[in-house]
């Protein structure tokens, strides 16, 4: 019996960042748009879909293309097993290592007065906020987007 032309629906990949050192591996379904995929990057990278430029490496970490058609699937794609698919973030966003705590931070300045600092810890300032506007948080919680402001419907009191 012969098979021909026939992938798995999931490839196994490693996702890179211009905004850190480190690799994930990680597996997505064939199926997904690039710009599905986009989204479900945002989380692990820290960069909104709507700021990535991807690029595909080989297995032997060479360049294959861009994946740049929004609406075009992933598998449509040279995107085999142990390939290398590298975020190149436009945002502005920077990701980066604190003094206060071992490992990558991203500083959220807030729209209300929820956090615990100015954008600076132990006197060193990493962004610009007012008091109590900042914190730092882990990648892996952002949520990138244009959120609505929520009403808790306290002017009617």
């Amino acid at each position: 019996m012969e098979v021909t032309g026939v992938s798995a629906p999931t490839v196994t990949v490693f996702i890179s960042s211009s905004l850190n050192t480190f690799r994930s591996e990680k597996r997505y379904s064939r199926s997904l748009t690039i710009a599905e995929f986009k989204c479900k990057l945002e989380l692990l990278v820290g960069s909104p879909a709507s700021c990535m430029e991807l690029e595909l490496y080989g297995v032997d970490d060479k360049f294959y293309s861009k994946l740049d058609q929004e609406d075009a699937l992933l598998g449509s794609y040279p995107v085999d097993d142990g390939c290398r698919i590298h975020v190149i973030d436009h945002s502005g966003a920077r990701l980066g290592l604190t003094d206060f705590k071992p490992g990558y931070w991203i500083g959220v300045r807030y729209d209300e007065p929820l956090g615990k600092n100015d954008g600076s810890v132990n006197g060193k300032r990493y962004f610009e906020c007012q008091a109590k506007y900042g914190a730092f948080v882990k990648p892996a919680v952002v949520t990138v987007g244009d959120f609505p402001e929520e009403d808790y419907g306290l002017d009617e009191i």
